[in-house]
Protein backbone atom coordinates (compact mmCIF):
# COMPACT_ATOMS: atom_id res chain seq x y z
CA UNK A 1 0.00 0.00 0.00
CA UNK A 2 1.03 3.54 -0.62
CA UNK A 3 2.53 5.56 2.09
CA UNK A 4 -0.23 7.40 3.65
CA UNK A 5 -2.90 6.43 1.61
CA UNK A 6 -5.81 4.33 2.45
CA UNK A 7 -6.79 2.99 -1.39
CA UNK A 8 -4.45 0.39 -2.58
CA UNK A 9 -2.94 0.76 -5.67
CA UNK A 10 -4.54 -0.75 -8.86
CA UNK A 11 -1.62 -3.45 -8.75
CA UNK A 12 -2.40 -3.95 -5.11
CA UNK A 13 -5.76 -4.56 -5.68
CA UNK A 14 -5.49 -7.25 -8.28
CA UNK A 15 -3.28 -9.26 -10.21
CA UNK A 16 -2.35 -7.71 -13.75
CA UNK A 17 -4.61 -9.27 -16.24
CA UNK A 18 -1.52 -11.05 -17.49
CA UNK A 19 -1.08 -12.60 -14.30
CA UNK A 20 -4.31 -13.65 -14.08
CA UNK A 21 -4.12 -15.87 -17.07
CA UNK A 22 -1.14 -17.18 -16.15
CA UNK A 23 -2.81 -18.44 -12.55
CA UNK A 24 -5.80 -20.02 -15.06
CA UNK A 25 -3.08 -21.97 -17.20
CA UNK A 26 -1.78 -23.46 -14.10
CA UNK A 27 -4.83 -23.92 -11.88
CA UNK A 28 -7.79 -24.25 -13.87
CA UNK A 29 -8.86 -27.47 -15.62
CA UNK A 30 -8.83 -26.92 -19.29
CA UNK A 31 -11.96 -29.07 -21.10
CA UNK A 32 -10.72 -31.73 -23.63
CA UNK A 33 -12.54 -30.15 -26.73
CA UNK A 34 -15.17 -27.46 -27.81
CA UNK A 35 -17.23 -29.20 -30.59
CA UNK A 36 -19.78 -27.74 -33.09
CA UNK A 37 -21.10 -30.63 -34.76
CA UNK A 38 -21.89 -30.84 -38.46
CA UNK A 39 -24.60 -28.66 -39.83
CA UNK A 40 -25.29 -27.32 -36.29
CA UNK A 41 -25.48 -23.86 -34.88
CA UNK A 42 -23.67 -24.00 -31.15
CA UNK A 43 -24.38 -20.85 -29.46
CA UNK A 44 -21.83 -20.63 -26.31
CA UNK A 45 -22.95 -18.99 -23.07
CA UNK A 46 -21.20 -18.94 -20.05
CA UNK A 47 -24.18 -20.72 -18.57
CA UNK A 48 -24.77 -23.39 -21.48
CA UNK A 49 -21.07 -23.93 -21.44
CA UNK A 50 -19.46 -22.84 -18.01
CA UNK A 51 -16.33 -25.45 -17.75
CA UNK A 52 -15.26 -22.88 -20.87
CA UNK A 53 -15.62 -19.81 -19.21
CA UNK A 54 -12.97 -17.97 -17.08
CA UNK A 55 -13.41 -14.50 -15.81
CA UNK A 56 -10.08 -11.54 -15.55
CA UNK A 57 -10.50 -8.62 -14.47
CA UNK A 58 -8.56 -5.21 -15.96
CA UNK A 59 -8.07 -2.50 -14.51
CA UNK A 60 -9.29 -0.26 -17.61
CA UNK A 61 -9.96 -0.41 -21.00
CA UNK A 62 -7.13 0.87 -22.27
CA UNK A 63 -5.83 -2.55 -20.64
CA UNK A 64 -9.01 -4.68 -22.16
CA UNK A 65 -7.94 -2.91 -25.52
CA UNK A 66 -4.17 -3.89 -25.36
CA UNK A 67 -5.37 -7.89 -24.12
CA UNK A 68 -7.27 -8.40 -27.16
CA UNK A 69 -4.58 -6.83 -29.34
CA UNK A 70 -6.00 -3.59 -30.45
CA UNK A 71 -3.66 -0.31 -30.63
CA UNK A 72 -3.73 2.36 -28.08
CA UNK A 73 -5.65 5.33 -29.41
CA UNK A 74 -4.74 9.00 -28.55
CA UNK A 75 -6.96 10.82 -26.87
CA UNK A 76 -9.00 13.61 -28.80
CA UNK A 77 -9.83 17.66 -27.51
CA UNK A 78 -13.64 16.65 -28.01
CA UNK A 79 -16.28 14.21 -27.14
CA UNK A 80 -20.09 13.82 -28.07
CA UNK A 81 -21.22 13.97 -25.21
CA UNK A 82 -19.74 14.47 -21.18
CA UNK A 83 -20.41 12.37 -18.65
CA UNK A 84 -19.02 13.77 -14.84
CA UNK A 85 -17.04 11.01 -13.51
CA UNK A 86 -17.50 12.34 -9.89
CA UNK A 87 -19.77 10.62 -7.01
CA UNK A 88 -19.97 8.50 -9.61
CA UNK A 89 -18.62 5.74 -7.70
CA UNK A 90 -21.21 2.36 -7.65
CA UNK A 91 -22.96 0.85 -10.72
CA UNK A 92 -25.98 1.82 -8.94
CA UNK A 93 -25.30 5.46 -9.47
CA UNK A 94 -25.79 5.46 -13.25
CA UNK A 95 -29.25 5.77 -15.39
CA UNK A 96 -30.60 2.66 -17.64
CA UNK A 97 -30.22 4.98 -20.42
CA UNK A 98 -26.46 6.55 -19.02
CA UNK A 99 -25.43 2.53 -18.80
CA UNK A 100 -26.28 1.59 -22.51
CA UNK A 101 -24.69 5.11 -23.76
CA UNK A 102 -21.51 4.19 -21.54
CA UNK A 103 -21.66 0.97 -23.07
CA UNK A 104 -22.07 1.48 -26.59
CA UNK A 105 -18.65 4.25 -26.36
CA UNK A 106 -16.76 1.64 -24.13
CA UNK A 107 -17.31 -0.88 -27.09
CA UNK A 108 -16.77 0.69 -29.78
CA UNK A 109 -13.61 2.77 -27.73
CA UNK A 110 -11.94 -0.66 -26.76
CA UNK A 111 -12.74 -2.06 -30.45
CA UNK A 112 -11.02 1.23 -32.19
CA UNK A 113 -14.12 2.61 -34.12
CA UNK A 114 -14.27 5.70 -31.88
CA UNK A 115 -11.74 8.22 -30.36
CA UNK A 116 -12.81 9.64 -27.47
CA UNK A 117 -11.53 12.52 -25.21
CA UNK A 118 -9.38 11.45 -21.88
CA UNK A 119 -12.00 13.18 -19.41
CA UNK A 120 -14.47 10.28 -21.57
CA UNK A 121 -11.82 7.42 -20.73
CA UNK A 122 -11.42 8.87 -17.29
CA UNK A 123 -15.27 8.43 -17.34
CA UNK A 124 -15.71 5.05 -19.18
CA UNK A 125 -13.17 3.35 -16.78
CA UNK A 126 -15.26 4.31 -13.81
CA UNK A 127 -18.17 3.19 -15.40
CA UNK A 128 -15.93 -0.28 -16.16
CA UNK A 129 -14.42 -0.73 -12.73
CA UNK A 130 -18.06 0.03 -10.80
CA UNK A 131 -19.49 -2.91 -12.60
CA UNK A 132 -17.09 -5.10 -11.69
CA UNK A 133 -17.05 -6.18 -15.18
CA UNK A 134 -14.79 -9.24 -15.99
CA UNK A 135 -13.71 -10.08 -19.30
CA UNK A 136 -14.36 -13.70 -20.24
CA UNK A 137 -11.46 -15.87 -21.62
CA UNK A 138 -12.92 -18.75 -23.51
CA UNK A 139 -10.40 -22.27 -22.82
CA UNK A 140 -10.51 -25.09 -24.71
CA UNK A 141 -7.69 -27.96 -25.59
CA UNK A 142 -9.03 -27.79 -28.70
CA UNK A 143 -11.86 -26.28 -30.89
CA UNK A 144 -13.47 -28.54 -33.61
CA UNK A 145 -16.08 -27.04 -35.79
CA UNK A 146 -17.47 -29.38 -38.42
CA UNK A 147 -18.40 -28.98 -41.91
CA UNK A 148 -21.22 -26.46 -42.36
CA UNK A 149 -21.52 -26.13 -38.41
CA UNK A 150 -20.83 -22.80 -36.84
CA UNK A 151 -19.37 -21.47 -33.38
CA UNK A 152 -21.36 -18.15 -32.08
CA UNK A 153 -19.13 -16.58 -29.33
CA UNK A 154 -20.98 -14.08 -27.59
CA UNK A 155 -19.40 -10.69 -27.49
CA UNK A 156 -18.36 -10.56 -23.42
CA UNK A 157 -15.68 -13.51 -24.86
CA UNK A 158 -13.23 -11.53 -27.02
CA UNK A 159 -10.69 -14.34 -26.04
CA UNK A 160 -10.24 -17.84 -27.75
CA UNK A 161 -7.18 -19.89 -25.94
CA UNK A 162 -6.98 -23.08 -27.29
CA UNK A 163 -3.83 -25.90 -28.05
CA UNK A 164 -5.48 -26.09 -31.83
CA UNK A 165 -8.53 -24.60 -33.77
CA UNK A 166 -9.81 -26.89 -36.84
CA UNK A 167 -12.74 -25.27 -38.55
CA UNK A 168 -14.18 -27.83 -41.60
CA UNK A 169 -15.62 -26.85 -44.96
CA UNK A 170 -18.41 -24.72 -44.60
CA UNK A 171 -17.96 -24.35 -40.96
CA UNK A 172 -17.42 -20.81 -39.23
CA UNK A 173 -16.79 -19.10 -36.04
CA UNK A 174 -19.21 -16.32 -35.74
CA UNK A 175 -18.47 -13.48 -33.16
CA UNK A 176 -20.43 -9.69 -33.09
CA UNK A 177 -17.87 -7.49 -32.07
CA UNK A 178 -14.18 -8.91 -32.49
CA UNK A 179 -11.84 -11.83 -31.07
CA UNK A 180 -8.72 -12.27 -30.48
CA UNK A 181 -7.72 -15.98 -31.06
CA UNK A 182 -4.60 -17.90 -29.75
CA UNK A 183 -3.41 -21.10 -30.63
CA UNK A 184 -0.82 -23.42 -31.37
CA UNK A 185 -2.24 -24.70 -34.46
CA UNK A 186 -5.15 -23.35 -37.11
CA UNK A 187 -6.49 -25.51 -39.44
CA UNK A 188 -8.89 -24.53 -41.80
CA UNK A 189 -10.31 -27.30 -44.44
CA UNK A 190 -10.79 -25.80 -47.80
CA UNK A 191 -13.48 -27.04 -50.73
CA UNK A 192 -11.40 -28.95 -53.46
Amino acid sequence: MNEGSKDPTPSERRPTVEGQLETLRVRAPVPEMLRAPSDTSVILTPESHPDFFHPLQAESLDEVKQWIGMEPSEPVSESPEVFPAFARHDATDWTMDEHLRLASYARDYVWGRRSLSAELVSTLNVWYLGLTVQLLVLFARDVVVERGATLHIPPEAPLLIANKIWVGRGGAIRFEDGLRMQCAVFEREFMP
